[in-house]
C-alpha cells in the first residue's frame, strides 16, 4: 500500500465520507492503520475541523477540552498546521477548567492555519469579562496575528458585555464576521474608543452579519466603528429599522443584503423601512416572514413594512437583479386549518399587487424566489396552494417568467 501514488491514496481517501458528504471521522481514522502513507492525508481530514471546549474534563461531554488538543499538538506539532476551522465552546471561569494564564495563549499560538474560527457560549449570557483566565486576551492577540489568515471569525449564543477595545480588535479580524445575540459593554463614548481604531491596520471586513437589535443599533451608533462599514459587500441585518446609517456609510460597495425578521409580535409596530440609495446592490433577501403561528393574523406587520419599503426598489436600488422571501411556517396539527390561501399576506387583497407592479417593472430585475421552509410538527401538505396564490398575486411576475417558488 505505501507504494500506491500520493495522488491516488488522496483519491482513495477523499471517498471516506457519510451519506450526507461529511467525511467519516471513524474510518478515516481506521484508515490511518493501514499503512503510513495514507496516515498523513486522513490526519489532515480528521483535524482540518477541530471542536474543543473550555470546560473540564467531566462535564465536556465527550468534546475534547483544551488541555488534551494541548497534549496532542505538544507530542506532535505537525498536526497544529492541519487545522482550519477552529469551534470553541465557550464558559464563564467557575466552570472552565483549571490552567496557567498562559495557556490559551501557548495553545492558540499553534494554530497558525485557522481560517474559520467560531465561539460559541456553552451557556446563556457569558459575560465576556467573567471568561476563564487569560483566554480572552489569548484570543485577541491571537485574531491580531491570523489577520491575512483567517477568513471567517464568529461569535453566537448570548456573548455579554464585550467591551469596545475588544470589539475593535474582533471587527478587525478577518474579511467576514458573524455577531449573533451578543451585547456590548455599556458606558459613555470616549475619544480613546475611537482612537483604538486607528492601530495602523487597514480595515478587511467585507461581510457583517449582525443579529441582535439592540446590540446592533448601539454599535451603529457608535462613532468609533464607522470605518468599519464603509467598504462592505455583504450585510446580514436582523433589525433593519435600527441600522439607516450602516446601509448609508456602506451604500456605495453593498452588493447583497438580507433583511431578518426575528420577531413579528415583538416587532408589530415598527415603522415602515425605507431603503436608501444602494446604486450597487443586486441581492435582496427578505427573511423570516412567517405564516400559520397563531393563525393568518401573526404575520401581516412584517409584510406591511417590507412591502412598503420595497415599493422604492426601481429608485433606490437601481441593480437589483434577484430579490428572494425566506418564508418560514409554522403548521402543526392543532394549525392546520390556516391555509396559505387565507394568509393575508399572500393574496392580493393585502396590496401585493402593488408590489408585483414595482418587481415586474424593475429594470434589471430577473428572479423572484420565494422559499418556503416548513418547521412544523406534521409536514406542510399546502404547498400547491401556497404556490397558486403566489402566483395569482404576482400575476405580472409570472408573465415575465421571473418567480421562482420551492419547499425547503
Amino acid at each position: 500500500m505505501d507504494n500506491l501514488a500520493p495522488e491516488l491514496i488522496d483519491a482513495i481517501v477523499e471517498l471516506l465520507r457519510l451519506p450526507n458528504g461529511r467525511l467519516d471521522q471513524t474510518s478515516l481514522k481506521s484508515c490511518c492503520l493501514v499503512a503510513s502513507a495514507f496516515r498523513e492525508p486522513c490526519q489532515r481530514r480528521i483535524l482540518q475541523y477541530l471542536e474543543m471546549s473550555c470546560e473540564e474534563e467531566n462535564a465536556s461531554g465527550g468534546k475534547l477540552t483544551l488541555a488534551r488538543v494541548a497534549a496532542c499538538l505538544a507530542r506532535s506539532p505537525h498536526l497544529a498546521s492541519y487545522v482550519t476551522k477552529l469551534y470553541v465552546w465557550v464558559v464563564p471561569r467557575d466552570k472552565a477548567s483549571r490552567w496557567d494564564e498562559g495557556f490559551p495563549a501557548e495553545l492558540l499560538g499553534r494554530l497558525t492555519n485557522v481560517r474559520v474560527c467560531e465561539l460559541v457560549c456553552a451557556y446563556v449570557d457569558i459575560c465576556w469579562n467573567d471568561l476563564p483566565v487569560g483566554f480572552s486576551a489569548a484570543v485577541l492577540d491571537w485574531l491580531t496575528l491570523q489577520r491575512g489568515t483567517m477568513r471567517v471569525l464568529g461569535i453566537y449564543d448570548q456573548m455579554a458585555d464585550i467591551p469596545l477595545p475588544a470589539l475593535h480588535r474582533i471587527f478587525a479580524a478577518a474579511p467576514k464576521l458573524r455577531l449573533e445575540t451578543s451585547t456590548m459593554e455599556q458606558g459613555p463614548v470616549q475619544l480613546s474608543d475611537v482612537l483604538i481604531a486607528a492601530e495602523g491596520l487597514p480595515v478587511i471586513l467585507q461581510d457583517l452579519t449582525l443579529v441582535d437589535d439592540p446590540f446592533t443599533a448601539a454599535l451603529v451608533r457608535h462613532p468609533g466603528f464607522a470605518r468599519y462599514f464603509r467598504n462592505l459587500r455583504s450585510v446580514v441585518l436582523s433589525e433593519p429599522f435600527a441600522t439607516l446609517p450602516l446601509l448609508s456609510l456602506a451604500a456605495g460597495t453593498l452588493e447583497c443584503l438580507e433583511l431578518r425578521y426575528e420577531d413579528l409580535h415583538r416587532r408589530g409596530n415598527s415603522p415602515p423601512f425605507t431603503f436608501p440609495h444602494l446604486p450597487r446592490l443586486s441581492q435582496l433577501t427578505i427573511a423570516g416572514l412567517m405564516i400559520g403561528l397563531g393563525g393568518p393574523q401573526s404575520p401581516p406587520g412584517a409584510y406591511e413594512r417590507s412591502r412598503a419599503s420595497l415599493t422604492t426598489l426601481g429608485l433606490n436600488i437601481p441593480s437589483l437583479t434577484h430579490i428572494t422571501f425566506q418564508i418560514l411556517t409554522h403548521f402543526t396539527a392543532r394549525l392546520i386549518q390556516h391555509h396559505p390561501t387565507t394568509c393575508p399576506c399572500l393574496v392580493p387583497a393585502a396590496g401585493l399587487g402593488q408590489l408585483d407592479d414595482v418587481l415586474s417593472a424593475h429594470p434589471t430585475l430577473t428572479a423572484v424566489r420565494v422559499t418556503l421552509q416548513d418547521a412544523g410538527e406534521v409536514k406542510d401538505i399546502h404547498f400547491n396552494g401556497f404556490e397558486a396564490s403566489l402566483k395569482t398575486a404576482f400575476a405580472k411576475v409570472v408573465a415575465k417568467g421571473m418567480l421562482e417558488v420551492k419547499f425547503e
